[in-house]
């Protein structure tokens, strides 16, 4: 485990050392625009400032692609993702993109009717999610995932849930983290006898989302 000491500290994202009293900041996991409630029990983690100012590109990117992934499943928080698409002329403007991206063929939608594809943004989802899971693992054990150990990110089907028989080893040996008021939800499992290899589920508005793998090279 890497300690930091009281002069510096190691930002959980790039891994870095910095002095603590020029360069420490705070920063939401998960993003704060992915919560249509500001509940007090959003986890916040230590960061450095280049981390924490140059992620809210991909932190907006990910709630797009997530509010379009949710869906149906959760209203409000794809009215607040529409809202945000709205908010200066920049935004709409990647809206119009995001139309342009959807309207091309109509397919089947699973309640019912027709909707569109979306091709999601591969590079935010995997920023996003990276980021979700490095700060959960300096929340939960303080410990920092670095940039040579490996996160291998599965991104579910709609409306699929993972297999019932893992499903029920996170149940049973595993731990969870709530936050939100409920609306994010983190299970997860490390390997014994290892600090840094683990599974992690993680849920948004009740909806499996992603299945993750941290190991060791």
């Amino acid at each position: 485990m890497i300690e930091s000491t009281i002069k510096q500290f190691i930002c959980p994202f790039c891994g870095n050392a910095e002095d603590s009293k020029k360069k420490k900041t705070r920063e939401h996991i998960p993003a704060k625009g992915m919560f249509v409630n500001m509940t007090s029990d959003l986890i916040t983690v230590p960061a450095c400032k280049t981390c924490n100012n140059g992620s809210s590109h991909d932190d907006f990117k990910f709630m797009i692609d997530m509010g379009i992934y949710i869906g149906s499943d959760a209203p409000e928080f794809w009215q607040k993702t529409i809202k945000s698409l709205n908010r200066n002329a920049k935004r709409k403007k990647y809206k119009n993109l995001i139309l342009d991206r959807t309207s091309v063929i109509q397919v089947p939608a699973p309640y019912g009717g027709y909707g569109h594809p979306y091709k999601a943004d591969k590079l935010s989802i995997d920023r996003g999610v990276r980021k979700i899971v490095k700060g959960l693992s300096w929340y939960t054990r303080k410990q920092i995932i670095l940039n040579d150990q490996v996160i291998r990110i599965s991104m579910l089907k709609q409306g699929h849930n993972i297999a019932p028989k893992y499903q029920g080893i996170l149940d049973l040996q595993g731990n969870s983290i709530i936050t939100g008021g409920g609306d994010f939800k983190a299970q997860y499992l490390f390997h014994d006898g290892n600090e840094v290899d683990s599974v992690w589920k993680i849920s948004f508005y009740n909806v499996d989302c992603f299945i993750c793998v941290v190991h060791s090279k």
